[in-house]
């Protein structure tokens, strides 16, 4: 699945559902790969035996499809005895009109700037 990097916190990626109608079923984040916070654990809701899984956004998402484009969600599900460990691929895509500040530059003569007013 894609997401820009200009989602922020609270953002739901893609909705995705399963059956389970004779258990209560689970649904764990097992890992993110790179580690980070940026994901929320699961949450499920279910009506008849079909659940409604969604993975949102953390408060501490900072997307940076420069430094990071692609983060792997490995999740486990539990229906019973039934057990499956998958994989979701988040692709970070840049957003054109985000301005970026590269690094360090100077002027001859005068004193370093990151870029962002400050002088080091």
């Amino acid at each position: 699945m894609y997401i820009s990097e200009n989602n922020g916190p609270g953002t739901v990626l893609r909705p995705f559902s399963f059956n389970c109608s004779s258990y209560m079923p689970t649904l764990e984040l097992l890992s993110v790969r790179p580690p980070t916070s940026f994901f929320n654990k699961p949450s499920m809701h279910g009506d008849k035996g079909v659940y409604l899984v969604m993975v949102s956004l953390s408060s501490s998402a900072r997307l940076d499809a420069l430094a990071v484009n692609q983060y792997e969600l490995q999740l486990q599900y539990r229906c019973g005895n039934f057990v499956v460990d998958g994989s979701i691929f988040v692709h970070v895509q840049r957003d054109p009109g985000r301005i970026r500040c590269t690094g360090a530059f100077a002027s001859p003569g005068e004193p370093r700037s990151s870029g962002l007013g400050e002088e080091r």
